[in-house]
């Protein structure tokens, strides 16, 4: 009994420690599932279902944040815990505070690799940071971002140790209003039509492992409704990409094309499905 009641007290003493770690700040623009957010489920599900792929690991969660001047090089000590992909300025960050154009916000976190990624090269995305970022890892910078409402991707694998725990940074700047960027209805003093910035991380970001020889990188598909054609182009990285295999599928029908890397895998449909409000049909692509 002695050593049941040490293991509830145990437990119970995490979940207080995770509760002092995040709470919603104030109750600013909150909807009925704000009470539903949590640090372990915030947007777990695949960012982009347009290109998904299988080995993955979301990197939303708590991290730590600090705000320091714009030019510092360097975080300083953490001054508490941040929920990401919500906006410093929000109430589900955890934070509700206001980043000025003389200042940076930085993140930190860190990371494992998953099991079987050894080998393979790792992508790191980001889906959108508001304004202009750069970001590091195991204390190296990888590249830099302007644009907060555009997603980007690094490859950090020469950035990465052979094991254990890998360090994770992102500086933020973000002048809104005080500079020659686009900002939309985003003021410092929100007021009538003008809304509350929008600054750091406020879309998902994840991992994902590629193969070191070659990948997808992207793809355009074009379809001519006059000739019942689709047209796709996938964009690969890499060199050893001898063949390419596209999938065009529509429930059960599957047609295949097999093509090298630069060519355009053309579909001819016999029967097509033309998508609409009353029948949304959607055709999948797998390449």
């Amino acid at each position: 009994m002695k050593r049941i009641a040490l293991l509830m007290t145990a437990t119970a003493m995490a979940f207080a420690l995770n509760a002092q770690e995040w709470a919603p700040a104030g109750n600013s623009i909150r909807t009925k599932w704000a009470n539903e957010v949590t640090p372990s489920n915030c947007h777990k599900e695949y960012p982009r279902p347009q290109m998904e792929r299988e080995a993955w690991a979301s990197l939303n969660g708590l991290w730590d944040y600090s705000i320091t001047k714009a030019d510092e090089t360097a975080m300083a000590k953490a001054e508490g815990k941040i929920l990401v992909p919500f906006p410093i300025e929000s109430s589900l960050s955890g934070v509700g505070k206001t980043v000025s154009d003389n200042e940076a916000l930085w993140y930190i976190r860190e990371f494992s690799l998953p099991k079987g990624w050894k080998g393979d090269n790792v992508i790191l995305n980001f889906d959108a940071v508001d304004w202009g970022c750069e970001v590091f890892v195991n204390g190296k910078s990888v590249g830099s971002h302007t644009g907060g409402y555009t997603a980007f991707s690094f490859d950090i694998t020469k950035y990465l140790k052979g094991s254990g725990a890998q360090s994770l940074v992102v500086k933020v700047k973000d002048a809104t209003e005080n500079d020659f960027q686009p900002h939309g209805k985003q003021v410092r003093n929100p007021h009538g039509i003008w809304y509350t910035s929008v600054t750091g991380i406020w879309q998902s970001v994840w991992i994902e492992k590629v193969s070191k020889f070659a990948h997808v990188a992207d793809y355009k598909a074009v379809s001519d409704l006059a000739n019942c054609t689709i047209d796709i182009t996938p964009e690969i990285c890499g060199t050893k990409a001898d063949e390419i295999t596209v999938d065009l599928e529509q429930g059960s029908d599957v047609k295949v094309k097999k093509i090298k890397a630069g060519e355009t895998a053309s579909f001819k449909l016999d029967n097509p499905k033309y998508w609409t409000p009353d029948k949304p049909v959607l055709y999948g692509i797998c390449i």
